[in-house]
Order: C-alpha cells, then sequence, then structure tokens
C-alpha cells in the first residue's frame, strides 16, 4: 500500500529537566535524554526478543510479562491524556482479573483463542510463557507458583525449560520474603503469584496495574504512587 500521507511536524523538546523516565525505568533501558538501549527494555525483551532473556536482567523484570510502559506511567505530559472507550483497547478473556499460575497453565490452543485479535498473540505461546516463567520466579515464594513452575518443568522447549529451572532455583534460593532490586537498588516486596492481577484502566494509587490490550504492557504487579 503506498499512499500520499502528510509528513508529521517533527516533535519539539519539551522535557526541560525533567528525569522522571530515565529515573523510573527498572532497568535503566533509557541510558540519557531521548536515548535507548533496547536491550534493556522490558517491551522488547518480552515482545520481540525471540531467546532467551539475559540472566542479569531477569530479576529487574520483576512480574511483568508483557511490556512495561513505567516511562508512559511517570511522564508528566501523560496527565493530560484520556481514556479511550475503544472496545479494543478493553480487557478480555478475563485478563484483567487472571493470576500468574493461571495464565501459565495455557496450551498453546487455549492462548492462540483468549489472545485472538489482540496485539498479546504476536508473541507466541513459548515466549508467553518464557516472560510468566520469569515472572513467577520473581514472585514471593508461594506452593501455587511453584506448582505451576514444576508443571512446565519437563517442557519440550529448551528455551521454557532454562527459565523455569531459573525461577525454581530462585524459590530455592530465596529467603522469605525476597525483595527484588533495581538497578538503582530500590528494592520492593513482589505480591504473591496469587495476588497479581491485570486491569485495563490507568493506574491509581495501590491498583494493581497492567494493560492486557492495546497498549504495550501487562506488569502484573502493584504500582504505589
Amino acid at each position: 500500500m503506498d499512499l500520499p500521507l502528510p509528513v508529521d511536524a517533527p516533535a519539539s523538546a519539551h522535557c526541560g529537566t525533567c528525569t522522571r523516565c530515565i529515573d523510573a525505568c527498572p532497568t535503566a533501558a533509557i541510558i540519557a535524554p531521548y536515548r535507548l538501549d533496547a536491550r534493556r527494555c522490558i517491551s522488547y525483551l518480552t515482545i520481540e526478543h525471540e531467546g532467551a532473556i539475559p540472566p542479569e536482567m531477569r530479576p529487574l523484570m520483576g512480574n511483568r510479562i508483557y511490556g512495561c510502559d513505567d516511562c508512559q506511567l511517570v511522564c508528566t505530559w501523560n496527565k493530560f491524556a484520556r481514556r479511550t472507550d475503544e472496545p479494543d483497547f478493553r480487557a478480555r478473556n478475563n485478563l484483567d482479573t487472571a493470576t500468574l499460575p493461571t495464565l501459565f497453565a495455557w496450551e498453546e490452543d487455549e492462548f492462540l483463542r483468549r489472545t485472538e485479535g489482540s496485539p498479546i498473540r504476536r508473541s507466541g505461546h513459548e515466549r508467553w510463557l518464557r516472560n510468566i516463567a520469569v515472572a513467577l520466579g520473581n514472585a514471593a515464594p508461594a506452593a501455587d507458583a511453584r506448582r505451576a513452575l514444576e508443571s512446565r518443568r519437563g517442557h519440550p522447549s529448551e528455551l521454557m525449560r532454562e527459565h523455569v529451572h531459573w525461577a525454581l532455583r530462585r524459590h530455592d534460593d530465596a529467603p522469605h520474603p525476597r525483595r527484588i532490586g533495581t538497578h538503582r537498588d530500590q528494592a520492593r516486596t513482589p505480591p504473591p503469584a496469587q495476588a497479581s492481577r491485570a486491569s485495563a484502566s490507568r493506574p491509581g494509587p495501590q491498583e494493581d496495574t497492567a494493560v492486557p490490550d492495546g497498549r504495550h504492557g501487562i506488569p502484573l504487579r502493584r504500582r504505589e504512587q
């Protein structure tokens, strides 16, 4: 398709001295104003990256399983945004209430059915499970999280087995409760896996935040403001 679309005017620099996005990035992917190292970006790692997630990145991902959006959430310019009523942006197929163990139990046919019409599908079932394995490894130790991981220990994919074994080692080696640090050594206690939920709304104080369809992320974590 070749359409004579009008050319947008270049965006002007209007960030001033604000560094909120740089400070908020869990993996220090925003390395300087207007500069992003995609190799460290959770959205790239969970959506586009096809292989193993680098081990040093995994603890920093918390329990985000499809994108991140922290930089968007803290940007002061986004306070002018308004929630859309477009149906395609709403939560669907119970993704706003599903737990990590529940999502991890989806076989490929269920994954394809529940993500039909959603950008989540393009990640594919194997990467979906890979991301959830990392999230379960970062969750506070809990019986249901361990059972979910054990159920995939013998997965036919070497990629999956490696991530599951990593997550199980995290549970074996971790004191209770474990705190997850970020690149700035800011520790936060992750919620139990059974308490992780998704929400299609923009986060308010003490809300479990995620955006299952239409935008980048299902962080599946609690964001405090």
